[in-house]
């Protein structure tokens, strides 16, 4: 039985109209999902009628909540059996989180986006089987994940990020091997800059970790 539960929880400050209602939009055609969408503060954003929170198919679990100020959060699930969880707590945060679009398949992906602080950008882009998730504590942080592997069993990505100012991206494409590309990255500090791209027909595993400030690591595996 479908169950989809919306709960918004507004503050309205009465001295001032610099603070705008919370706002969610939905688009929900499927089978047996469980959604749940707290937001707890004001200027929030779940979905746009231009860029929705939607969720096509089978037995799918998204929940999301957004306490702060200011923080937009898009996802755009068509799958089967894919299971969403994105939390922020803080102000002016973007979490994007797309597996399939409106007329492609999703398949059987988890994806995880969670922002504690200021002005963090994530976004988390996967295909077939992949497992993906993004952890982020500090302020003006970019994490983005971008799998479009064909491999089967698909690619796991994960970056976890504590600090200020950092940037980090994985990519991960190509065919590769039996069991599909996997990469962790780890951040600690500030100002640091880490880039991992995997592709090719071998499997990849790349593991990262960084801790200080002002590091700038590149890792190609397989990749063009």
């Amino acid at each position: 039985m479908k169950n989809i539960i919306a709960s918004l929880v507004m503050f309205v400050f009465a001295l001032s109209n610099a603070y705008a209602g919370n706002s969610v939009y939905i688009d929900q055609i499927g089978n047996n999902s469980n959604l749940n969408v707290t937001q707890t503060g004001s200027g929030n954003n779940v979905g746009v009628p231009t860029a929705n929170l939607i969720s096509h198919g089978d037995s799918q679990t998204i929940n999301v909540e957004q306490i702060g100020v200011n923080n937009n959060t898009n996802i755009n699930i068509v799958g089967s059996g894919t299971s969403t969880a994105s939390s922020v707590t803080g102000n002016q945060n973007n979490v994007t989180i797309t597996c399939g679009n409106d007329s492609g398949s999703c398949d059987n992906a988890t994806l995880h986006a969670n922002a504690s602080g200021d002005n963090n950008v994530l976004s988390v882009t996967s295909t077939i089987n992949s497992t993906s998730a993004i952890d982020v504590t500090g302020s003006g942080n970019h994490a983005t994940i971008n799998n479009s592997s064909t491999n089967m069993l698909g690619a796991s990505a994960a970056i976890t990020i504590s600090g200020d100012t950092n940037t980090v991206g994985v990519t991960q494409d190509g065919v590769a091997g039996t069991n599909g590309h996997t990469a962790t990255v780890s951040v600690t500090g500030g100002m640091n800059n880490v880039s991992v791209m995997q592709g090719g027909t071998v499997d990849s595993t790349v593991s990262v970790s960084t801790n200080g400030t002002g590091n700038t690591i590149s890792v190609k595996s397989n990749h063009m």
